[in-house]
This record gives C-alpha cells, sequence and structure tokens, in this order.
C-alpha cells in the first residue's frame, strides 16, 4: 500500500479503530516498536500540551519547547514525566550487552568478535547479543525496574 493510501485509511479511520491499533502496538511483542510507539505518543501529547499553554499564556516549557518537567531516560531510552517519576516504570538491564558467539545468529558466518560486535551489529542483529545481568539477548525486555533516571543529571 503506498503511502499515500495509508495516509488517507488513518486519517478518515474512526476513533476506535485507531484506538485498537495503537492498543495492539502497545501490547504487542516487539520492545523497540512499543517504545517508538509510546515516544511517539508522549510527543504528541507534548505537542498539545504547549499548544494549550501557549493558548493560556503558560510558558513554563524548556528552550526546545517541550514541558520543562518531560525528561528522557538514559536507562530505558523513554520520555517521562518528571513530577511523576515515582512508580518504579524504568524497566532496564544493569548489566553490558555482551556479543554471543554461541548464539545461533552467527552460526553460518565467518567472523571474529571484533568484527561482529559493533553497533550496527547490535541494531541489526539484537539476538546475537546477550546482557551480561540476566542472559537475556539484546531484544529482551529490562529486567530490573526502577525509577527513571534523567539524561541531564551528572
Amino acid at each position: 500500500m503506498s503511502a499515500e493510501r495509508v495516509s488517507a485509511a488513518v486519517i478518515n479511520a474512526p476513533e476506535h479503530q485507531l484506538r485498537a491499533l495503537v492498543q495492539a502496538l502497545l501490547t504487542g511483542d516487539d520492545h523497540n516498536l512499543r517504545n517508538r510507539v509510546l515516544d511517539t505518543f508522549t510527543t504528541i501529547q507534548n505537542t498539545n500540551t504547549n499548544d494549550r499553554k501557549a493558548e493560556l499564556g503558560d510558558d513554563s516549557r524548556a528552550t526546545d519547547g517541550t514541558p520543562a518537567d518531560v525528561q528522557n531516560c538514559r536507562r530505558c531510552n523513554t520520555s517521562f514525566l518528571l513530577s511523576e517519576n515515582f512508580g518504579q516504570e524504568c524497566r532496564y538491564h544493569p548489566g553490558e550487552l555482551e556479543f554471543d558467539g554461541a548464539s545461533e545468529t552467527w552460526q553460518e558466518w565467518e567472523y571474529s568478535e571484533m568484527d561482529m560486535d559493533t553497533m550496527e551489529s547490535r541494531e541489526d542483529f539484537p539476538e546475537g547479543f546477550k546482557f551480561a545481568c540476566c542472559g537475556g539477548d539484546g531484544t529482551a525486555e529490562g529486567c530490573k525496574l526502577g525509577d527513571h533516571i534523567s539524561r541531564k543529571k551528572a
């Protein structure tokens, strides 16, 4: 389906269908997709909040236009509200992501660990890496829960 047809379908879809679509994306197994949907949703909410505050004459926004309360977590890389950061909603891995030479991902490859342990490989083949903390592969949801930690903090 072309981008124009997809765009038209979204614009013309009833609200209940769009809500069902977002809910399906949020409850799926793809952790990266879920985070992208949540980040996009947060951005939309922040834009709407900023627009409403501007209408009311409230200028309590950061220099980039987002509410000063919105932060980005350095552990799970999601957006969160600083004023609501008390629910242990950050799911993260405390251990490093390490190359897993025993993974089935690499069985048919001729490689050296140095050649394969790159940022590009980690993104393209996350199942070929494992977390030192729990042994889960690179697609595994975080094994620890905690408060979000702002990237702005040292």
